[in-house]
């Protein structure tokens, strides 16, 4: 079994939200990401919202969308793009797995998202990421 980096920790989203003004939030389709971030007392940007712009200039525009805001929160598929062209945080949320059935190519999303995060995690080992099972998503936005 693989030992995670020592940066990488288990904390509760409560937590890792009270903690840090910057946060990212990561995981594959239907892992639970807006749900998570839909109550947050700060800025949310979602990646979502900039489906309308060619693949390659997303996460640049993302970097862009949180320079205004000293405390914010980042959800969606391209926020480990984001991370790795250079985005700045404080903290990261890994939701792990997914609430509901998937297709074959959200799937292959989130192995595409682990493998970019992974990347990223080897460049930038000081930023404190936090795993969290999607499953724990659907209870916490139930008590949050």
């Amino acid at each position: 079994m693989t030992t995670p980096p020592p940066h990488v920790t288990n904390v509760s989203a409560e937590v890792v939200f009270e903690r840090y003004a910057r946060v990212v939030v990561v995981g594959g389709p239907a892992a639970g990401k807006s749900t998570m971030t839909a109550n947050l007392q700060r800025p949310v940007i979602h990646t979502d919202d900039l489906m309308e712009l060619p693949w390659a200039e997303v996460p640049e525009a993302l970097i862009a969308a949180v320079c205004e805001h000293p405390r914010w929160c980042m959800e969606g598929v391209q926020t480990a793009r984001a991370l790795r062209k250079g985005l700045e945080c404080d903290a990261v949320i890994v939701i792990k797995g997914w609430l509901r059935p998937l297709t074959p190519r959200q799937i292959g999303m989130h192995k595409a998202i682990r493998t970019v995060l992974a990347d990223w995690l080897a460049t930038d080992p000081t930023v404190p990421v936090h795993v969290i099972e999607a499953v724990k998503v659907a209870i916490w936005s139930v008590n949050y």
